[in-house]
């Protein structure tokens, strides 16, 4: 399994910022979100699959939105909401986990999935709530 360590999801982030140059405050909302994803890809998704890749595709459209798509082989995951409250899971301790997919859905707009047999794709969402400059 490859996974990016610390120096390496530094230098990815940097590359987004300079590739779409959004607000860094949005950088790291969007980041906490695709953690969190990531991390739920390879608790649930990967049982049984012999690929080790996660795609990930990241865009700011028309509508000053940052995209983030991400694309895997694995299991299909079931990325709506919990019907928990934040409160209900944090106190006392549940270890039936949710708390994640909270964290993805405050800081994202739109969170969608598919799924074509053995490939998924989870894409997120997030509306610039900062004015850029657009490229000349």
């Amino acid at each position: 399994m490859h996974l990016l360590l610390p120096a390496e999801l530094r230098s990815a982030r940097t590359a987004a910022r300079a590739a779409i140059d959004f607000d860094p405050a949005e950088g790291e909302r969007l980041a906490i979100a695709l953690t969190e994803i990531v991390t739920n890809i390879v608790r649930h998704g990967w049982r049984g699959c012999g690929s080790d890749r996660i795609q990930l595709e990241l865009v700011r459209d028309d509508e000053q939105s940052l995209v983030a798509t991400l694309r895997y082989p694995g299991l299909p995951f079931d990325w709506r909401p919990p019907a928990r409250t934040a409160a209900a899971m944090i106190a006392p301790l549940d270890l039936q986990g949710g708390l994640g997919l909270l964290v993805i859905h405050s800081f994202a707009d739109d969170v969608s999935a598919t799924s074509d047999g053995p490939m998924q794709e989870v894409t997120i969402h997030r509306r610039l709530r900062t004015a850029l400059p657009r490229a000349a």
